[in-house]
């Protein structure tokens, strides 16, 4: 396979991203989720409007931020894990159960008050008012209707790529179209036809920022451990404890004892170097999106990209040994989980066969969506190939790729109010599930 350019990587990534996470999302799985989500989406959308339209999908993101954080260490979960933690140290330890209680509410203080800072920085950064955030998320949290403070807790995992990936389900298809116009991605099976509009550009943007969202989560999740991670003063040069053998370092004057879960997932390790200054720290937690103002120039774009991918190992685009599948293979599935969800929402309206037996030119709904992928996107893809690859992937990566999200859920939505972690672990679900599952066997 002839090596691609950073740029075409960069939308291999990024589209990676965008399906595994779509088809972890499905709505034939969990409709409630799916239309809370999209009712979340609604309401933001309708506050927006009167803001100018440049600004509305960097508004969004960071009202998104701020309401997944605010809604997880608010949420009545959080409330009752609280409780027994609370008992349960008081229990352990022997001190009062309102000092111990005190000290909780201090942290989770202290973590909102951190979240807050840094986003008003990111906010300010793009030349956006964060006043306007803060009280946009406000009017969410108090909407009777989205009773977010009682949703289950699972809906607010990666509540910001989801909430997205809601609003606008053909994200992955505009990345494609934009990618080919702009010369970053080059395929016979993409010829958009005319000019195509600037906010197909979006969902680059928005990667790039859900990607700063994880640095956001980063820090508040190393500020954590480092507040109660297990210190030791030492008169000589410090080590590190990795399964019970030292590792000498050289960066701090303390020894530390690290569970070795950290190491074993991507986000892990990124937290562990983020803890060290000097080269230890290379990938530190705060690398934020290449970005300092509402530009989407082709440059500025392609800085994006870069961003979006590096640094992450692709989830789904790859076969069991790990080696990159061809674009053609990438474009088929982005197209059949496409024709899952057309099928989804426009089989009633439409009342049209799914597939009519191999003849192209009948009507059906294969038929219909490759009409409209070359219409609207300049994909070339046929009915026959969509059908077939939609089959394929119902039958078994769908169900795969569910089983993945309900360990990764089950785990991570017990603690809600533990929201940062949880979020970095979203970028490596399917490493963090091999990693439960290995404890478990």
């Amino acid at each position: 396979m002839p090596r691609i350019d950073h740029r075409a990587m960069g939308v291999h990534h990024a589209l990676d991203l965008m399906v595994s996470a779509q088809i972890r999302l499905s709505p034939e799985r969990d409709l409630e989720r799916y239309a809370w989500l999209l009712k979340l989406t609604d309401r933001l959308s309708q506050k927006l409007e009167a803001q100018p339209e440049k600004h509305r999908p960097y508004l969004a993101h960071y009202v998104l931020c701020l309401f997944q954080s605010e809604v997880c260490e608010r949420h009545v979960k959080a409330t009752h894990w609280q409780q027994f933690m609370t008992q349960n140290a008081a229990g352990s330890t022997g001190i009062e159960e309102n000092k111990i209680k005190a000290l909780q509410e201090y942290n989770a203080d202290f973590r909102r008050a951190l979240v807050r800072s840094l986003l008003q920085t990111l906010t300010e950064r793009a030349g956006l008012d964060f006043s306007l955030v803060d009280t946009l998320c406000g009017e969410l949290l108090d909407d009777a209707d989205l009773t977010s403070q009682q949703v289950a807790p699972e809906y607010l995992l990666d509540l910001v790529m989801n909430a997205y990936l809601v609003s606008d389900p053909l994200a992955p298809l505009k990345l494609l179209s934009y990618g080919v116009s702009k010369g970053f991605l080059r395929t016979e099976a993409i010829h958009p036809s005319d000019e195509v509009p600037d906010h197909f550009a979006e969902p680059i943007v928005r990667l790039a920022l859900w990607r700063e969202f994880q640095t956001v989560a980063h820090r508040v999740w190393e500020t954590e451990f480092r507040r109660g991670i297990k210190e030791e003063t030492r008169d000589f040069d410090s080590e590190l404890l990795i399964d019970e053998k030292p590792v000498a370092l050289t960066h701090t004057s303390r020894k530390l004892t690290v569970d070795m879960a950290l190491m074993e997932t991507p986000a892990g390790q990124r937290l562990i170097r983020s803890l060290f200054v000097g080269p230890g720290a290379q990938g530190s937690a705060m690398a934020v999106a290449p970005m300092t103002k509402m530009d989407q120039s082709r440059q500025s774009l392609a800085k994006l990209l870069e961003y979006v991918a590096s640094d992450r190992s692709r989830q789904l685009f790859v076969d069991k040994q790990g080696r990159d599948y061809r674009f053609g293979k990438m474009l088929s599935m982005t197209c059949a989980l496409q024709f899952h969800l057309f099928l989804f929402g426009q089989r009633e309206r439409l009342d049209l066969p799914v597939f009519s037996g191999g003849d192209e030119q009948k009507a059906s709904m294969a038929t219909e969506l490759s009409k409209r992928l070359r219409q609207k996107f300049g994909i070339s893809i046929s009915a026959k190939t969509l059908y077939q690859t939609h089959k394929q992937d119902r039958e078994g990566l769908y169900p795969a790729l569910w089983r993945q999200w309900q360990i990764f859920a089950l785990v991570h939505s017990i603690n809600v109010a533990n929201w940062y972690e949880h979020q970095c672990y979203c970028s490596c679900i399917q490493e963090r599930v091999a990693q439960l599952s290995q404890r478990q066997s």
